[in-house]
């Protein structure tokens, strides 16, 4: 058996705990939010860093590294793909789920999530704040080119909106 229970912090918040059948829950005090919302940031900040690193590390692709004609990674295709997840991180909706980051070959950056069977794929091209975007769900498709990094941030959001219960 399971309850939910809501409780208010000092800060006149709403917060909810579950209890279980194995006993009641002690109170949650500010505190141990404020430690727990530290953590939280504290993984942000790594699984950002992490994923910033890997692009970061397109930037040493030669002409030709996918043995045909793949162009090396543009600088703002790097810069666009590390703006955007910083962006992701400031907004909170990093999610630990890491996004697959690999390189394109006209020279962009692809960072592609999947999250219950659906994607979101962020085609960062070589050229100045363009973006494709792609969601996928049940083999439909649907996306389309945005101009800003805080369109797509807006999409993502809206995607993983709908993605999670």
């Amino acid at each position: 058996m399971s309850v939910r229970v809501k409780y208010i912090l000092c800060d006149f918040q709403e917060n909810e705990i579950a209890l279980d059948n194995r006993g009641a829950s002690s109170m949650i005090s500010d505190w141990d939010v404020s430690l727990l919302k530290r953590r939280i940031n504290d993984i942000d900040v790594r699984v950002r860093n992490e994923i910033q690193e890997k692009i970061f590390r397109l930037g040493i692709l030669q002409e030709g590294w996918d043995s045909y004609n793949g162009a090396p990674i543009s600088e703002n295709a790097i810069i666009n793909a590390y703006y955007f997840i910083s962006k992701i991180v400031e907004d909170g909706s990093l999610v630990i789920k890491r996004p697959v980051v690999s390189p394109e070959p006209n020279g962009g950056v692809l960072l592609k999530w999947t999250e219950n069977r659906r994607e979101f794929l962020a085609w960062i091209t070589p050229h100045q704040q363009n973006c494709i975007y792609v969601e996928m769900f049940n083999g439909i498709r649907r996306g389309e080119k945005v101009d800003s990094l805080d369109k797509l941030l807006f999409v993502f959001k809206k995607w993983l909106g709908e993605c999670l219960p």
